[in-house]
């Protein structure tokens, strides 16, 4: 008993030195940039959760991912810097972990995982997606970075203003108050899983700061976007199916992975959707996790589970009920013995599904102003891939099928991967019930429908794997052992085709090849984009630092050179970059979103129309580049001149 208790403390006084260490280390900036990234990585994978390494990456990313962003909820953390005391706090937890034990041999040797054959696919997808999204990580400056997500889609402007708003508030809570002119923060009711991430990942990377700069929103998107593939590929590689059956493993994953990295998911990355990218991932991701599961009261998979349905909610409302019936199918098959547990288990598995359901409602409550008909039928007419989705919703359903059709007896882990086609059937009725009631209200299927539609190219394709783990493909011993060359080559031809689903991907023959996979096309433009400092971004830099000289509110940045972004656009970027976006100031941006500006600009007579503005509205300015300043002016009354305002010439 004295031995026992002397460990514990032992193991307290190791543990208070290890987090004490690491406050020192980040306070002295020894644990910075990428150091602290790979040290985040190390101390990741190192969690003794599970002894294999992709069941331990699922469920340490799916907790991660799924409740770190609680520490920026209103109320839960009000001192210091947050990551910095997550890492210091999991250091600790280690180190105590690690001496507590009767065996520290033992358990040093547990820190390590075991890697098995289907693992490889794990370190391949991460290696992948860090190889493709490196021009944005690694952009040199914010006008590089500002460049590729200016010239990619127009949504970037939104998400990176709600990180760095987010980040300059503190909470969330703070980051829904009011703006300086009695508005509305835009998007103040958005849910903000995907920004706060983002925020804790810029945070790990240069420590607290009062704002992300674009060039840190790019980073810390890429790093988010590279996590959340690599967690997917584990979630997919851990499944008995696929452990056992490596060789059917690799063209099944490869083609989930390329979905998200080479096809749809950069498609909606690229447009400024990197929030609905990551939430498509986490249906799949809990199913894998309801599917290993051996009891129902497993605390630790119920949280991570839990997770994912948190991150779900909190990334793309919508997405929620597909991940809430992917965690149902832990109930496959339903019998009293897999209720087992002891009484600790059993409260903390109540624990799990508490906060699960309090955290998920949450996220309704934020959007709760902003759930109306509406919402659901705003964003206009939107075009979507309807046989894609058709084909992919079937194909899982054929597959489902097959597997239930061909079980001689009950397999636990089979069984559930099968049941996973629930997720789509899911899919497919709320499908039905968003389009049947855009048409009812509009005649017509809108933005939110064919986003909905396009998830179908994500989930889809990851339920059909978790679907295909549970074929039963079975090959004689002695047929398999002599004609095992030939299998691994029917793998790797499948694995490479499964590659070329979504394009061309392979070295490039100048232009004799046009079809590219979108993902490869992405990086070929994102590294010609962030190659140099372009025009237009240094002039919405200079804007934006002019603009923050001024009023809260009082500015609008009318963008009219050769190269700049559409007007509407570019002061949209200008409010963002100076942190000053509020539903007021995007209202005074309309002023110069019309036809008429429009042709004034195209003419180069902008200055009758300006006046009207100015005249309207007498406590603005209108900020402009040196280079068409006096031209604009010349066409003004004297009064005026001094509301035409510009950041120094070169």
């Amino acid at each position: 008993m004295r031995r026992g208790l002397l460990r514990w403390v032992g193991a307290a006084l190791a543990a208070v030195a290890a987090v004490a260490a690491v406050i020192v280390a980040r306070e002295l900036h020894l644990l910075s940039g990428w150091g602290a990234v790979l040290f985040a990585v190390v101390l990741f994978i190192l969690m003794p959760v599970s002894a294999n390494l992709s069941r331990r990456v699922m469920i340490v990313g799916a907790l991660v991912i799924g409740w770190v962003p609680i520490a920026w909820w209103p109320g839960l953390w009000g001192f210091g810097d947050r990551v910095t005391w997550l890492l210091a706090l999991a250091v600790g937890a280690l180190v105590f972990w690690l001496f507590a034990g009767p065996s520290r041999a033992l358990r040093c040797r547990a820190l390590v995982p075991r890697v098995r054959g289907s693992d490889a696919i794990t370190i391949a997808a991460g290696a992948g997606a860090t190889w493709l999204l490196w021009p944005l990580m690694v952009a040199a400056s914010d006008a590089r970075a500002l460049t590729l997500l200016m010239k990619s889609g127009w949504d970037h402007v939104a998400h990176y203003f709600m990180a760095s708003h987010l980040t300059a508030a503190g909470s969330l809570q703070a980051a829904t108050g009011t703006s300086s002119d009695g508005s509305e923060f835009v998007q103040g009711h958005y849910p903000k899983h995907f920004h706060i991430l983002v925020s804790a990942t810029s945070e790990l990377f240069s420590g607290p700061n009062s704002t992300v700069s674009i060039q840190e929103y790019g980073r810390a998107t890429g790093l988010v976007m590279v996590v959340v593939v690599f967690v997917l590929a584990a979630a997919l590689a851990q499944l008995p199916g696929f452990v056992n059956r490596p060789l059917l493993a690799w063209p099944a994953i490869t083609l989930v992975i390329a979905a998200f990295l080479l096809g749809p998911g950069t498609v909606a990355l690229s447009a400024g959707f990197p929030n609905f990218v990551i939430a498509c991932a986490f249906p799949v991701v809990a199913a894998c996790l309801a599917v290993g599961s051996a009891r129902m009261t497993q605390p630790v998979t119920l949280f991570a589970i839990g997770g994912m349905l948190v991150a779900t909610a909190h990334s793309w409302l919508l997405m929620a009920p597909l991940t809430a019936v992917a965690a149902l199918v832990i109930l496959v098959p339903h019998h009293r013995a897999r209720w087992r547990g002891t009484p600790a288990e059993r409260i903390l598995s109540a624990l799990a599904l508490t906060a699960t359901f309090a955290a998920s409602l949450f996220a309704v409550l934020i959007a709760a102003s902003t759930l109306s008909e509406e919402t659901l039928t705003s964003g206009g007419v939107e075009k979507f891939p309807a046989g894609f989705t058709l084909m992919i919703l079937l194909s899982v359903l054929a597959a489902a099928g097959f597997s239930l059709s061909r079980m001689r007896r009950i397999a636990t882990t089979r069984l559930r991967a099968a049941s996973a086609a629930a997720i789509v059937l899911a899919l497919a009725a709320m499908l039905v019930a968003v389009g049947g009631r855009q048409l009812l209200l509009s005649g017509e299927l809108t933005y939110y429908f064919a986003k909905l539609a396009s998830s179908a190219g994500l989930v889809g394709f990851g339920v059909l794997a978790v679907v295909v783990s549970s074929l039963p493909l079975h090959t004689r011993v002695r047929r398999a052992r002599r004609r095992a060359a030939l299998s691994v080559a029917a793998s790797v031809f499948a694995t490479l085709a499964a590659l070329q689903a979504f394009g061309y991907v392979g070295p490039s023959f100048g232009k004799a090849i046009t079809e590219k996979a979108p993902g490869m096309q992405y990086r070929s433009d994102a590294l010609v984009l962030t190659s140099g400092e372009s025009p237009e971004a240094l002039r919405l830099l200079a804007a934006a630092e002019l603009a923050e000289e001024q009023p809260f509110g009082s500015t609008v940045y009318l963008a009219v050179l050769y190269g700049d972004p559409l007007m509407r656009l570019a002061n949209q970027w200008h409010l963002s970059l100076n942190g000053r976006w509020s539903e007021d100031a995007e209202q005074l941006g309309m002023l110069i979103d019309t036809e008429e500006m429009a042709i004034a600009a195209a003419d180069e007579k902008l200055g009758p129309v300006v006046e009207e503005i100015l005249t309207a509205e007498p406590e603005i300015s209108i900020i402009v580049a040196p280079e068409v300043r006096d031209a604009i002016v010349a066409e003004l009354p004297g009064s005026l001149h001094k509301r035409i305002i510009s950041w120094p010439g070169s």
